[in-house]
């Protein structure tokens, strides 16, 4: 039998997501004892704790580590190690030796829980976050935690509930407002997300994370025209943000998706590349511009420079099916068909369970003439996503 494909249906590009959403974790002021017990840890590594000593407090060196894990959005171990490395001066294992000694040594409740929050320890630090709040019913920062670690662990009305007793404690902060919009947004109730970031702004409207994440949603729900000023305004802010170029370059690229005029495409296009390339300019390991600036090249048809982008991204992330499916995309469409389905198949073999990888599988094969290969390729895909539709001709 014969299988039919319409190619120009079926070949996707899959990029790296509309948006990019951050929560933020409040820092509270410690006490000098817990100062000295911080440098004490540290002291026990065998690092140089000069510059440490220069922090006001190791709550310090705990907070940047929390706007490292939250604001990058990476979820590649060796990419976070090697952030924090480069932001710290401490590995990730140091800074877990660290947590192990406050952990002992502390008397902090809410400063262990801040630790091991960091380290994805969130039953320990959920434990530590209500010992903090029992000793003290009134620390909006210990309830501001345990809502990041409901966050995390999924549980977004516990969080929700949480955020909400540190609001009523301190009316006056932001962060809880800015991760309680993110629960909403996950919950798919935009309506309170955007009006959780916007109180969030009220009260600081240089605060970049809920303005990002305003922006980030605005570009989910196709508003793409409202949220580049509010990007352009963090980039203002902060030129070295490098989340508000990748997600600008998103609703460039959307509206370039969108326009029927191929001038006026273009020129979205090519804007979009600019702001993605000066994303990974200020974070060179960031996978998703990388992979989107790969996908717009592929738009422009200029093929060579993404297969450049798809292959510097698996430098970095050799494992991420993404770029291999959207590098066999564009070298089906340079008809390099064997190296396609090569491509497609290294794709599957990191996700198996992917029905349009294994759709244009079946197309390209469909393309050289392996019918058998192809229909067993197409039935997987059907097998995985009984909705796509094969049109059969006998």
């Amino acid at each position: 039998m014969n299988w039919l494909i319409i190619i120009g249906i079926l070949i996707i590009t899959l990029g790296g997501g509309i948006g990019t959403f951050l929560i933020h974790k409040g820092v509270q002021q410690n006490s000098k004892k817990s100062e000295t017990k911080i440098l004490d840890s540290i002291e026990k590594l065998d690092k140089n704790v000069d510059e440490v000593k220069n922090q006001d407090t190791l709550t310090l060196i705990l907070q940047r580590v929390n706007d490292i894990l939250t604001e990058q959005s990476i979820t590649n171990e060796k990419q976070i190690e090697q952030i924090i490395k480069n932001e710290t001066g401490y590995s990730f294992d140091q800074l877990k030796q660290i947590a192990q000694e406050l952990k002992q040594n502390s008397n902090d409740n809410y400063e262990i829980g801040l630790a091991m929050s960091i380290l994805g320890l969130y039953d320990d630090a959920l434990i530590k976050f209500d010992e903090a709040i029992k000793n003290n019913p009134n620390n909006e920062f210990a309830w501001n935690g345990k809502g990041i670690v409901f966050f995390h662990l999924n549980k977004c009305d516990d969080a929700i509930n949480a955020y909400d007793e540190a609001i009523k404690l301190n009316p006056g902060i932001a962060e809880p407002w800015n991760n309680k919009g993110h629960c909403f947004y996950l919950l798919n109730n935009y309506d309170e997300a955007i009006k959780s970031y916007d109180e969030a702004i009220k009260l600081n409207p240089q605060y970049k994370n809920s303005l990002n994440n305003k922006a980030a949603l605005l570009n989910d729900l196709g508003k793409y025209n409202e949220a580049i000023p509010i990007f352009d305004k963090i980039i203002t802010l902060n030129p070295g943000y490098n989340l508000a170029y990748y997600n600008k370059g998103v609703s460039l690229e959307k509206l370039g998706d969108q326009s029927i005029n191929i001038q006026e495409k273009n020129n979205y296009y090519n804007e979009a590349i600019n702001y993605y390339d000066q994303a990974i300019q200020i974070f060179p390991n960031d996978i998703s511009s990388i992979l989107n600036q790969g996908i717009v090249y592929g738009k422009l048809n200029k093929y060579d420079e993404a297969i450049k982008s798809f292959d510097e991204g698996l430098q970095i992330e050799p494992e991420n099916y993404k770029l291999y499916y959207n590098k066999a995309v564009i070298l089906f469409k340079t008809n390099k068909y064997i190296d396609a389905i090569n491509e497609f198949d290294k794709s599957i073999e990191i996700n198996p369970n992917d029905a349009l990888t294994w759709f244009n599988k079946g197309y390209v094969l469909q393309k050289i003439d392996d019918i058998e290969s192809a229909q067993k390729a197409f039935y997987k895909a059907l097998e995985l996503n009984p909705s796509l539709k094969i049109p059969e001709i006998k």
